[in-house]
């Protein structure tokens, strides 16, 4: 199911990359440092995410697809305030839009609206075909 593959790597992506003890410096110092997400930007968009599945499991689309536009706008924000580091910016926004695809959103009828179209409700005349004074 591609909701669930695009929100496993989003998560993925946030989880690898929120990395444990900060600092982004790999153990050598040979290494370049490793690109990390501060914990509490990855920990919201793990929630946005897990807030999307939700919705999708639960059969919403409609709620699922207001949870990845919040998702989006999550990613979009922090890659643009530079919190994302650039590596890891392209494949969390790829995830998050790829998401968008799988859901579709059938909103329902209002009530008892649909149902009266059609039905004559607005009726011109006595539908005899006579004159006035016949």
């Amino acid at each position: 199911m591609p909701i669930r593959f695009g929100i496993a790597v989003l998560a993925a992506c946030a989880a690898l990359a929120s990395g444990c003890g900060g600092g982004g410096a790999a153990s050598s110092g040979s290494h370049h440092p490793r690109p990390v997400i501060p914990a509490a930007i990855a920990a919201t968009l793990a929630r946005q995410a897990d807030a999307v599945a939700a919705a999708a499991q639960s059969g919403d689309g409609c709620a699922a697809q207001a949870a990845v536009r919040r998702l989006q706008s999550g990613v979009a924000a922090a890659v643009a305030t530079g919190r994302i580091p650039a590596r890891l910016a392209a494949p969390l926004q790829s995830s998050a839009t790829s998401l968008s695809a799988g859901i579709t959103c059938t909103p329902t009828p209002p009530n008892g609206h649909e149902h009266h179209k059609g039905h004559g409700h607005h009726r011109h005349g006595n539908g005899q075909g006579k004159d006035e004074g016949d």
